[in-house]
């Protein structure tokens, strides 16, 4: 399977900023059938909020996932269990889970620094949908165009669950226009 991931942070420093929410869903290799898995908003105090760099703190201020952070209970130890423990039940024994998401090395990146444990059941190879928009955009101009109106109902929100599930309907659309 393929493990969907998209992670919300106050900024693209791994080593500065934090993971605010995580979503997380399984699919086969085919994209036709999803497993739900975790949605988590993990606390943090308006301390670590207050260091948020600008372009977060107006996304995240308008989606509202900056006050939902604000009110959390949850950990981000307990995110990592939740998250690794959906990982274990669909990738059982040694296997290495392959994770999947729109610009996903980020996420990774996030990851390796912040959820040690859950990085250590992923495997080195990555499904990255931007890579794949990339490349289609490149190699199929007329198909990149179309693009924007079939997946405007799938707009990337910020929210983590959304963008996981947009990231599916995209590859989903890239493969059934480009790769036949």
């Amino acid at each position: 399977p393929l493990f969907w991931l998209d992670l919300e942070m106050t900024g693209l420093d791994s080593r500065r900023d934090v993971i605010l929410e995580a979503a997380m869903l399984a699919s086969d290799s085919q994209l036709r059938r999803t497993v739900d898995g975790p949605e988590i908003v993990i606390h943090h105090a308006d301390p670590v909020l207050a260091g948020m760099n600008e372009w977060s703190r107006q996304q995240h201020d308008r989606s509202g996932l900056t006050e939902r952070s604000r009110l959390s209970t949850t950990s981000l130890a307990a995110a990592e269990a939740a998250l690794l423990a959906f990982v274990e039940t669909h990738c059982p024994g040694d296997a290495k889970a392959v994770l999947a998401g729109a610009c996903v090395y980020k996420d990774l990146e996030f990851v390796e620094v912040h959820m040690p444990r859950l990085r250590a059941r992923l495997s080195h190879r990555v499904v990255d949908v931007s890579t794949v928009r990339h490349l289609a955009h490149a190699w199929y101009p007329g198909a990149a165009r179309k693009a924007r109106a079939a997946l405007s109902a799938h707009a990337y929100t910020h929210r983590a669950l959304d963008d996981v599930r947009h990231s599916i309907a995209e590859l989903r659309y890239w493969r059934e226009h480009c790769f036949r």
